[in-house]
């Protein structure tokens, strides 16, 4: 059975109250079908080797596992996500053709790439141009509206130290867009505040999500 490669639209927003998220309807739909992830496996989770701006791989991993228990623990879902083996390397300063061939491959990977000085968020967006996380589906089975393969990219040149909830927030959001998950059409402002701890008011630049 082949596989189609989609570049596909993202899209996602976090809750409104602690400990609940909320999203839009699925982004990737055909002949009025949604595209799904199976649910006799987890997801697995592929973490890029690198480090993410200023953080450590570790403190990245921490994040990032934060960040899918959130997804874990939606009541009605019985999707799941787990932290698989990493990738094979550091996928730093990928081209824009070698970002593709990574995220389309159908190798069982879905990569979570560390963008830690914003080379390829730049290669793939243009200079400034304010994206600090992209995501979605990038493989399916369109005879059966499955999906088997999606990637997250964070810029890590827009992280810093002082704004780690925020990184979570968008972390959690990519996610569901690798989950094939849309934007609510309401209350945008609030993304991020389904973050323990995390007051939901988020600067300019971490609002932007980028649609392909």
């Amino acid at each position: 059975m082949k596989a189609a490669v989609l570049a596909g639209g993202l899209g996602i927003l976090l809750a409104l109250r602690p400990g609940e998220l909320r999203a839009g309807g699925p982004l990737l739909v055909e002949g009025g079908a949604p595209y799904r992830w199976s649910t006799s496996s987890p997801v697995g989770l592929n973490l890029d080797q690198g480090p993410l701006g200023p953080l450590s791989n570790d403190e990245a991993q921490e994040l990032l596992v934060a960040a899918a228990a959130a997804w874990d623990a939606v009541p009605t879902s019985q999707l799941r996500l787990q932290l698989s083996s990493p990738l094979s390397r550091d996928v730093e300063g990928l081209s824009a053709r070698e970002f593709w061939n990574l995220v389309e491959t159908h190798d069982g990977t879905n990569p979570v790439i560390l963008d830690s000085a914003g080379a390829i968020t730049e290669e793939l967006f243009g200079e400034d141009s304010g994206v600090v996380g992209a995501a979605a589906p990038s493989l399916v089975y369109r005879s059966k509206k499955q999906i088997v393969k999606g990637f997250v990219l964070i810029n890590g040149k827009a992280v810093t130290r002082s704004r780690l909830k925020e990184v979570r927030a968008v972390l959690t959001h990519e996610i569901g867009h690798l989950l094939n998950l849309g934007h609510s059409q309401l209350n945008g402002i609030h993304v991020g505040r389904s973050i323990p701890g995390f007051s939901g008011v988020v600067q300019p630049r971490w609002r932007r999500c980028i649609r392909s």
